[in-house]
């Protein structure tokens, strides 16, 4: 008895139970059906039964060899004819392919020239938002020169209400008297005897400085009289007049008595 006989005799059911390899391939092993299994399954099988039942199955792997030499060829022949149809049909599918290419390219350029001559017949509407862009900028023109005039005005009417709100100093002496005023911050000196009513203009920060103080002096309506044998000394600053020390004279005069 031959080894594949002796496997036959023992039965798949027993085989399967010992080697677990399936009761379907057993079966196909033992029919010589090598259409559903791999070279390398067929061939792994058969080591496995000579070697658990000591078998000798030369004859099986001789057939399932030949089986699969044979197929490996017929798959080769196959694949080299698959190879020529698709090159066939992808060459006709470029051929088709650049047809469509072209034919879209002819249809984008046509729709253009449409399009392009429809656009040339139609009127010029960038001219009509040219003069209405036109029309707000001289509107805007407008209101901006209204606006500049107002602010002109603004400014002039301030400038007016300036003029007429300078301060008037007003020093009456009550004898004659030696009068000295600095401007500030020029440090332009200015003095004068005085032996009657004189207004200074106060379109400007002065120090003021007199003799004695036998004198009345004011700002504006704001009249103050002194009675002083020793000299008198004012600040004007910021649109009040103040009188103030020797050393705080002195102070604002880099030091000077004059």
């Amino acid at each position: 008895m031959d080894g594949l006989e002796k496997l036959k005799s023992i039965g798949t059911r027993k085989i399967n139970a010992d080697t677990h390899i399936s009761v379907k391939n057993l079966q196909a092993l033992f029919h010589n059906s090598f259409e559903d299994l791999t070279r390398i399954q067929v061939m792994g099988f058969i080591s496995i039964l000579e070697r658990e039942y000591k078998v000798d199955l030369q004859e099986l792997r001789e057939r399932a060899k030949e089986f699969f030499d044979e197929n490996e060829k017929i798959g080769i022949n196959l694949l080299k004819d698959d190879t020529n149809v698709e090159l066939f049909v992808s060459k006709k599918n470029n051929y088709k392919n650049s047809i469509i290419i072209v034919i879209t390219l002819v249809f984008v350029t046509v729709l253009y020239l449409v399009f392009q001559s429809k656009s040339d017949k139609t009127p010029p509407v960038e001219e009509k938002k040219t003069v209405k862009n036109t029309d707000t900028d001289i509107y805007k023109d407008d209101i901006n020169k209204s606006k500049d005039e107002n602010i002109s005005e603004d400014l002039n009417t301030q400038t007016e209400t300036n003029i007429s709100k300078t301060h008037i100093i007003k020093i009456i002496p009550k004898q004659k008297v030696w009068f000295g005023y600095i401007e500030l911050p020029d440090m332009k000196k200015h003095q004068k005897m005085l032996d009657s009513e004189f207004e200074l203009n106060a379109s400007k920060d002065y120090l003021l400085s007199f003799g004695h103080g036998y004198i009345d002096i004011g700002l504006d309506d704001n009249t103050t009289s002194y009675q002083y044998k020793r000299p008198l000394r004012f600040i004007y600053e910021n649109g009040e007049l103040k009188k103030i020390t020797l050393s705080k004279f002195k102070e604002y005069n880099k030091g000077r008595v004059w």
